[in-house]
C-alpha cells in the first residue's frame, strides 16, 4: 500500500492510497504536472508496525528497569 502525499506550507498530507507504486507514480506525475511537491511513501505491513511496536515497549521496559 502508498500513500500519495503532498507537501504543503502548513505541513504534509495525505491525498490518496495506492495498491501499488505504479498508480501511485501516475497520480504523483499529475501533481508533479503542476509543480507540486508530492511523493508516493510505503505504509509499513502490519508485521513491520508490530515489529517496531515491539521494540519500542522493549526499550520502554528497559528504561523503567533502570530506575
Amino acid at each position: 500500500m502508498y500513500n500519495l502525499i503532498l507537501v504543503l506550507a502548513t505541513g504534509v498530507t495525505t491525498v490518496g492510497n495506492y495498491t501499488n507504486i505504479n498508480s501511485c507514480q501516475a497520480a504523483l506525475a499529475q501533481f508533479h504536472k503542476q509543480n507540486v511537491t508530492a511523493a508516493c511513501v510505503q505504509q509499513p505491513s502490519p508485521e513491520q508496525s508490530m515489529a517496531q511496536a515491539r521494540v519500542i515497549m522493549q526499550n520502554f521496559m528497559k528504561i523503567m528497569e533502570e530506575k
